[in-house]
């Protein structure tokens, strides 16, 4: 006997928490607030069972629907359609993998001119304003993330396999980004001639501007202002940081690596599934 698809829609969104007791089925959080359980179930007991769980929770059941054969086909394709954490994943991992290749190069004795000295060598640490500094600019940035941000706040406590490709992202990016936004950008400008107050303007801007694009392609243009702001502030102050220093781009590392670790990868999955708030329609 073939196993009967059924979709089940109860009220509220299901917290991912309780997301073991239903494996097997696809989980999808809707828009007007509730949650479709999908999936084939083996028979009427199979069924019954589900909903004691259901029922245990305490949560309301809105509908249970048989789907019919002809019907299947709807609950294939949501079946393949990547879920937001698939996304954020992919693109977490392609950009840390493409991002990692100068520090494999450096591991491996074939170091990049740009990616020597970073900052973190006795000899040439910076001095102990710009590091102070660099602690009250991460905690400040977390801070502001978390209440512009609920979901950001929300999955603190998690701990998976997700937010462990979080911290990755979050030690290769704040290396490579430091390194080009910062060192590269204004020692470039600096060799032209260009005013250090022009350069930190520069840098902080086209800072924001590569890690606001996201909002552009999605075409969420009421975030875009806010968002390219924001950034731009804090690539501003991680410039002025730069020269504080001494153009050493330890304590810039450090505040970037820092607030990347604790944000991140929620952030970026904000940003893919368009919901800021952990009770919003976020594919888990």
């Amino acid at each position: 006997m073939q196993p009967m698809i059924y979709q089940i829609r109860i009220k509220g969104h299901l917290d991912s928490q309780w997301k073991h007791l239903f494996e097997g089925l696809t989980i999808t959080l809707e828009e007007k607030g509730n949650t479709l359980l999908s999936g084939p179930l083996a028979d009427q007991a199979a069924l019954h069972g589900l909903l004691k769980r259901i029922r245990d929770l305490g949560v309301p059941l809105v509908s249970v629907v048989q789907v019919q054969p002809d019907e299947t086909h709807s609950y294939r394709s949501n079946k393949k359609k990547m879920n937001d954490r698939a996304k954020t994943a992919l693109i977490l991992g392609m950009t840390s993998l493409f991002m990692s290749s100068p520090l494999v190069m450096s591991l491996l004795g074939r170091p990049i001119l740009l990616f020597q000295n970073l900052g973190f060598e006795r000899e040439s640490i910076a001095p102990p304003l710009a590091w102070i500094l660099a602690t009250i600019t991460a905690v400040a940035y977390v801070l502001y993330t978390m209440k512009s941000i609920p979901l950001v706040l929300a999955k603190q406590k998690e701990i998976s396999l997700f937010k462990l490709l979080g911290i990755l992202s979050a030690l290769v990016g704040g290396i490579v980004e430091e390194v080009f936004f910062r060192r590269w950008t204004m020692d470039m400008l600096m060799s032209r001639d260009v005013d250090p107050i022009l350069q930190i303007i520069i840098s902080g801007i086209v800072f924001g501007l590569a890690h606001t694009a996201w909002i552009l392609f999605k075409g969420e243009f009421k975030f875009t202002f806010p968002a390219i702001l924001s950034t731009s502030v804090l690539g501003i102050v991680l410039a002025i940081l730069y020269l504080v220093g001494g153009r050493n781009l330890g304590p810039c590392i450090f505040v970037h690596v820092l607030i990347n670790i604790v944000i991140e990868p929620w952030l970026m999955l904000s940003s893919v599934s368009g919901k800021w708030h952990p009770r919003s329609n976020t594919s888990r």
